[in-house]
């Protein structure tokens, strides 16, 4: 016997597959039809690879559809820019800053720089430039790297 098995596909299976395709069921639905008009044992694979071989395909066929979580376009995270007022009145320069001011610094460093000078929330930063200015990702590695290069995990 060969390798492979001869075709088990009559022009009128392939027919009727062709007709029962057009109203959008399952391959496993469609081989159960067939089973019943032709009294074959078809599996639903079997139906796939004949659709697959004469370039027909279900309707449902796709990975997306039996793994949701697969090819599934994700929502891109968009990171709040709080809203701050340009220029702000807060705005000081050097030797202005003290531990109850902003830090973040305003445009281009050079002599004469100026910082956002807004009242401080948390560490030394206003509460809209702490929230710029964390990025979590980072934070988390050089925790983790920290806890690795003390012995701890």
């Amino acid at each position: 016997m060969p390798a492979h098995r001869a075709n088990k596909w009559p022009d009128a299976r392939v027919a009727r597959l062709r007709e029962l395709l057009c109203y959008g069921r399952s391959a496993g639905h469609l081989a159960k039809k067939l089973n019943d008009e032709f009294n074959t044992a078809l599996t639903r694979s079997a139906v796939i690879g004949k659709l697959h071989r004469i370039g027909l395909r279900t309707f449902g066929a796709s990975s997306a559809a039996h793994h949701p979580h697969r090819h599934r376009a994700r929502p891109a995270k968009i990171k709040e820019i709080p809203k701050m007022a340009q220029p702000s009145l807060g705005q000081c320069g050097l030797l202005e800053l003290t531990a109850q001011r902003c830090h973040w610094p305003i445009g281009e460093p050079v002599a004469g720089m100026l910082y956002c000078g807004e009242p401080v929330a948390i560490g030394c930063y206003c509460e809209g430039h702490h929230r710029v200015g964390i990025d979590r990702r980072k934070a988390t590695t050089a925790r983790l790297a920290w806890r690795i290069g003390h012995g701890r995990r």
